[in-house]
């Protein structure tokens, strides 16, 4: 189950929206945006489009500007981070604009990978807060915590034994997992070095098979 324990509203920007938007020249292109969030992994806008959507380019190019311009100044103060756009898609009224959104995403000749796009839909039981929470988190926000029970020595052989066994190996492999096998049983590092000198034994006839043919 994903950890909801992180406050989110640490992350958010405290950003006047309204005058953003004027400065952007945004302010009448149909997009609101619901927040700003920075941490030290990316830097999440969380938006929706207000009635009368209609897919234009000017929202497009809008968009695009917007979210250029916020990569910009957390550049600036030092925050070099991935951006990301979470479009809230699901109060959409038809079918088209999260299509739209979704070519949006898709267009890399728009966005040119200065910031990616992820369209929240009504059929993926998803909220933004929980995609937002999750992309800014640390590995432990991002992933559910595992317990990894180790294994006992028994198993570790067996698995030596059955990986050698399959005879998907090569020879020199399956003698030195046979070595390694004896090793653990006999708790001795004799099998090992054995193996490691008979490989040099090896190497040396080789080599000097090579001096006699004169190659």
């Amino acid at each position: 189950m994903e950890d909801k324990s992180f406050d989110l509203n640490a992350w958010v920007l405290d950003v006047d929206l309204e005058s953003l938007m004027n400065y952007t020249e945004c302010k009448d292109s149909g997009l609101g945006i619901h927040n700003i969030y920075l941490s030290d992994v990316a830097l999440a806008v969380h938006v929706s489009c207000r009635n009368g959507f209609s897919g234009s380019g000017n929202i497009k190019e809008h968009l695009g500007r917007l979210l250029r311009f916020l990569s910009g100044c957390a550049g600036e103060v030092g925050f070099v981070v991935p951006v990301l756009c979470v479009i809230d898609a699901r109060d959409g009224k038809t079918a088209n604009e999260k299509t739209v959104f979704e070519q949006w995403a898709a267009d890399q000749d728009w966005h040119r990978g200065d910031f990616s796009i992820i369209v929240i839909k009504s059929d993926q039981n998803q909220v933004p807060e929980d995609i937002i929470r999750k992309m800014l988190g640390g590995v432990a926000t991002a992933w559910p915590s595992i317990e990894l029970e180790p294994h006992d020595l028994d198993a570790i052989i067996n698995s030596f034994e059955s990986e050698r066994r399959s005879r998907q190996v090569s020879d020199n492999y399956a003698s030195l997992l046979a070595a390694m096998a004896v090793a653990l049983r006999e708790e001795s590092g004799a099998p090992i070095s054995k193996w490691l000198d008979e490989r040099i034994s090896d190497v040396r006839r080789i080599m000097a098979g090579s001096d006699i043919n004169g190659s």
